[in-house]
This record gives C-alpha cells, sequence and structure tokens, in this order.
C-alpha cells in the first residue's frame, strides 16, 4: 500500500471522528457504538463470488445524530472450490438527511486489500431510501473516484418489514443490481453494460434484550446475463448468522 493510501485512510478517519466530536460538544451528548459479527457460508459483492467457504466479517460501528462511520472486515476462513482466501478491510463515512418519510446518505467508502498487491478503491455513493409503512424502496448509485475508471453501479430493491411480536422481526427484500460499461470491464472483464443480478433476501431478527439481537439469514442471487455468469460464477444462495451487540 502506498502513502497515498495511508493519507486517505487517516483522512477519512479524523474527518469522521472531528464530525462527531463537534456534535457532540454541540448537544452535550455521546454517541452510540455497535459490534456486529456475521458468519456465512460465501462472501459475495455485487453478485461476484470472492470467497466459497466459511467467511467472519465484523463490523465495527458509531453512530451519532445523522452521522454513521463503520470498519467492515472479511475474513476467509476456509478456502474451498479453487477460491483463494480473500482478506478485505473497508471503511465506511455516511451522513444522512431526512425529509419525511424520504432519507437521502450520501457516503464514502473505501475498499482495502491487506494481504493482496491490489489497488485500494474509493467510492462515493448516494444511497435514497422512501419509507411506506411496512415497505421500503431503496436505491444506492456507486461511482468510483480513486482508480480513475469513472463506472457507475446501481442497486434498487423493495423491502417488507413485519413485527412479529416485540422480540421478533422479519425482513424481506427483492431487487436488481446493474453496472456500465466501465465498472464490467474493470470487474467482471467484459466491455458491456447489463442487469448483472436479481436477488431476494430474508432474515429473523430476535432480540435476546434491547443491546443483543441474533438474526439467520439467506439471500439468493440470479446471474441474468450469460456473458457475465461465464466470466465469473453461477447464481447462488448464501446463508448465516449474524450476531450484533449495541452499547
Amino acid at each position: 500500500m502506498d502513502k497515498k493510501f495511508y493519507l486517505l485512510l487517516i483522512w477519512i478517519m479524523l474527518f469522521g471522528l472531528n464530525a462527531f466530536a463537534q456534535s457532540e460538544i454541540e448537544t452535550k451528548s455521546t454517541p452510540s457504538f455497535s459490534l456486529e459479527t456475521v458468519v456465512a457460508n460465501k462472501y459475495a459483492w455485487r453478485g461476484i463470488l470472492y470467497d466459497q467457504g466459511l467467511v467472519i466479517q465484523p463490523t465495527l460501528g458509531v453512530e451519532y445524530k445523522n452521522w454513521t462511520l463503520q470498519l467492515w472486515g472479511n475474513i476467509a476462513a476456509v478456502e474451498e472450490d479453487g477460491f483463494a482466501k480473500n482478506h478485505e478491510l473497508d471503511f465506511l463515512l455516511q451522513y444522512s438527511f431526512e425529509f419525511g418519510d424520504l432519507t437521502l446518505s450520501p457516503f464514502l467508502q473505501l475498499y482495502t486489500y491487506p494481504d493482496k498487491d491490489e489497488d485500494s478503491a474509493l467510492e462515493l455513493s448516494l444511497a435514497c431510501d422512501y419509507n411506506m409503512g411496512a415497505f421500503t424502496i431503496s436505491s444506492i448509485l456507486s461511482r468510483d473516484i480513486k482508480l480513475g475508471i469513472p463506472y457507475l453501479f446501481g442497486d434498487h430493491c423493495i423491502s417488507f418489514r413485519s413485527e412479529l411480536n416485540e422480540k421478533l422481526i422479519l425482513n424481506t427484500s427483492a431487487g436488481f443490481g446493474w453496472g456500465t460499461e466501465k465498472f464490467n470491464l474493470y470487474y467482471v472483464g467484459i466491455g458491456k453494460s447489463a442487469v448483472n443480478y436479481f436477488f431476494a433476501s430474508a432474515s429473523l431478527s430476535y432480540f435476546l434484550n434491547e443491546e443483543i439481537c441474533v438474526k439467520p439469514f439467506a439471500e439468493s442471487y440470479l446471474l441474468t446475463d450469460q456473458e457475465i455468469k461465464n466470466l465469473t460464477n453461477d447464481s447462488f444462495v448464501n446463508f448465516g448468522l449474524s450476531i450484533s451487540v449495541g452499547f
């Protein structure tokens, strides 16, 4: 990793911490923290499999008012079916604007690969969520701002949330993802714009108490473009268990 990477990482962390500190001074209150660990049978990103085998994915999050700062990791515990172990460390800084039922959230996400000689990627994204009671319509548009590849990737879905009782919540979602020609050329190896996949997911959150939540989940990806499927992987199902603690 070069010096520019370290300077960028330090800038993101300092910017986020400064924002939290300024908000705390203004309101004399404290941010909230969360720690989540996901254990799953695969690691996939935008329909592309990077690890097939046991993966452990911890997330450390800090939230204050409209700010969110996250540190996310992927640890490949088992190598399976010819997939090399992939370790990843990502940083996210987000700010949310609320307009009634509409929430707009611009965010920066930095992708790094500690054990690989691979360029880190930095994306500027905009998430849009429209709340309609039990249903939420969501869209995310992402653009590279570091690699010099002006690609776009879009992810769009509709989700449903149902509180089965005071401790049990059902969440389901379905949607699709698409990439521009430059995105698919860089990450897939084919220069064409396409709808890369359709997906569906379901999870069941059980709250042991106000701070601890256990959530089994499953998600299915259907790759729709045959050329992209031939260059990456077949359609697949991923399942796992999430345990989160708030403090």
